[in-house]
């Protein structure tokens, strides 16, 4: 489900460092971190967060941003950025619950290898 009001911001990004991120209505939702060699970005970490908010100090809401294509929003993202900067390849690691993320890298164009390395090939 593709979620309105996201915006993404690129803070400070040094030649080698790029920090991505993600914001729903002013809210702060996930990041992604990359790091730069050449024309090889590496994936460093993709998070969609999931935060409780205080409601009169008493009570507080658990809020998820997790499974509401925020993540897909924030990848495709990450890879018009790259294309942007010239990156022909990006990489990285999956790691957490793989088949989940293996099916999803998967399904967004990336190669999965045995050892969970995931890596795309950009078109400039």
């Amino acid at each position: 489900m593709k979620q309105k009001g996201i915006r993404f911001e690129a803070p400070k990004n040094f030649d080698d460092c790029i920090k991505i991120i993600a914001f729903q209505n002013n809210t702060y939702v996930g990041y992604a971190n990359l790091t730069r060699s050449n024309n090889t970005a590496t994936l460093a970490d993709i998070y969609i967060t999931n935060h409780s908010k205080t409601i009169l100090k008493i009570f507080k809401v658990r809020q998820s941003f997790r499974n509401q294509g925020i993540g897909t929003q924030l990848l495709n993202h990450v890879l018009s950025y790259c294309k942007s900067q010239g990156i022909t390849k990006i990489e990285g690691v999956a790691k957490g619950n793989l088949e989940e993320l293996k099916t999803w890298y998967g399904k967004h164009g990336f190669t999965i290898h045995d050892n969970n390395n995931i890596s795309q090939e950009i078109r400039q």
